[in-house]
């Protein structure tokens, strides 16, 4: 009789503790799932206020370049070149932000529906000077964003 009281207490005391677990983990699964839904939520306005920040540099970008073309600072095949990678500027920083790509694999993406290729791009940042080589190199956002404001910028004697 004895034996089986103690069998008896020790099965409440089992269940006793497999429940309090189950609610602890419960709490912390509801606590998770929360937190997955505030990071969710600030990663899209996170996302989108980048979109709004690239496409504003962006048309930066294009307003200088237009303007070198303007005062004859740069020539038309050079202009191709820096044109189409400004027209794809906001694609290739969104696609390295959220897909984890390097410039390169997301610039050779972009170019797939255009005319420019990658050939003409390397011959064509192989004649720049270091301002725009140096970042270009590094295949990083930070770089791409430092070589595309360094080509669009005046060209100082």
């Amino acid at each position: 009789m004895f034996i089986a009281f103690g069998v008896i207490v020790f099965l409440v005391l089992v269940l006793a503790y497999v429940v309090n677990r189950n609610q602890g983990i419960q709490r912390a699964v509801k606590q998770a799932q929360s937190a997955h839904k505030s990071l969710t939520s600030q990663n899209k306005h996170t996302t989108n206020i980048m979109l709004i920040v690239t496409t504003q540099l962006q048309h930066s970008l294009q307003t200088q370049l237009h303007s070198l073309k303007k005062h004859a600072l740069i020539n038309q095949a050079d202009f191709n070149v820096v044109s189409g990678l400004i027209e794809n500027f906001r694609t290739i920083i969104m696609s390295c932000s959220q897909g984890s790509e390097t410039i390169e694999t997301a610039l050779q993406k972009a170019l797939q529906e255009s005319d420019l290729s990658m050939d003409s791009i390397r011959e064509f940042i192989v004649r720049q000077p270091s301002e725009v080589r140096l970042p270009w190199s590094q295949n990083s956002i930070e770089g791409f964003v430092a070589a595309c404001q360094n080509m669009t910028a005046p060209q100082t004697p």
